[in-house]
């Protein structure tokens, strides 16, 4: 009988003397959804693990991802399991990372998720080689470990070495060109997976890993309120140069509010 991935890392543990401790670091904005508390939770029944969690709270996921790599090594952890706010899973994901870093020495690994309302997972490669600009992406049916250019970094684990390796800041919002010319700012998990490339780190992704994208109470059926937002906010803003904060967001609401029964009907499938 094939050995389940439970077992083969309680095997792997027994050939280990110590206990490995591992940081849960959780950043999050308004709140942590119930069923990724549950799912944190739940780890801690794993033999051979001693987990510590770590949740910071702000609006500048920048600023939330670095505090909680200082905390790390701050800690004698051994591992950083990364766990955002809106990630369901179980303790075999973490096994399933767990056991691909021990037995391939991987310092780095992540498990996917899909993109909410679609059929891709988020990770996949730049498109013709530009940072940002996002090309290739794997479905939901995808499998095994793959090379990528860049992935969310909702659930991963990463080692204490590496982290100390790479060095501070982790997360620094760098600016790149597009293949236009223009010039963008990158998002968290870009800039990470930039800052990793150019040291000549393999980004990972486990595909045999997926974890569910929980839905927020304020989203409809997944991104689709959240991409319309950004479509509005450049409407909005576009042509008007002295457009008031205040009176953007109250256009930006009226025109949201008009939007949403159409929405529901539209990406209810």
């Amino acid at each position: 009988m094939k050995e389940t991935i439970k077992e083969q890392v309680l095997r792997i543990r027994k050939d280990e003397s110590k206990i490995v401790s591992v940081l849960i670091g959780t950043p999050y904005h308004s709140r942590i959804e119930p069923d990724c508390s549950r799912c944190i939770a739940q780890l801690g029944g794993i033999p051979g693990f001693k987990f510590y969690t770590s949740q910071v709270k702000g609006s500048n996921i920048h600023i939330l991802r670095n505090k909680l790599y200082k905390e790390l090594l701050e800690t004698e952890c051994d591992l950083f399991l990364g766990v955002d706010a809106d990630t369901a899973f179980t303790p075999q994901n973490f096994l399933q990372l767990y056991k691909q870093h021990t037995e391939k020495n991987l310092p780095l690994v992540f498990g996917v998720y899909s993109l909410k309302g679609t059929n891709f997972l988020d990770a996949g490669k730049f498109k013709s080689g530009f940072p940002g600009e996002i090309g290739d992406r794997f479905l939901q049916s995808s499998g095994g470990l793959n090379k990528v250019d860049w992935t969310g970094m909702g659930f991963y684990i990463i080692t204490r070495s590496l982290v100390e390796k790479i060095g501070s800041p982790w997360f620094d919002g760098p600016s790149y060109k597009r293949s236009d010319g223009s010039v963008d700012t990158a998002q968290d998990d870009i800039s990470f997976c930039l800052r990793l490339k150019r040291r000549n780190e393999k980004i990972l992704v486990d595909c045999d890993c997926k974890v569910e994208h929980l839905y927020r109470p304020d989203e409809i059926n997944g991104v689709a309120s959240v991409a319309l937002t950004q479509e509005l906010w450049k409407d909005v803003i576009s042509g008007v140069e002295h457009l008031s904060y205040k009176k953007a967001k109250a256009i930006l609401t009226e025109m949201s509010l008009q939007l949403k029964p159409q929405l529901k009907t539209d990406f209810s499938a």
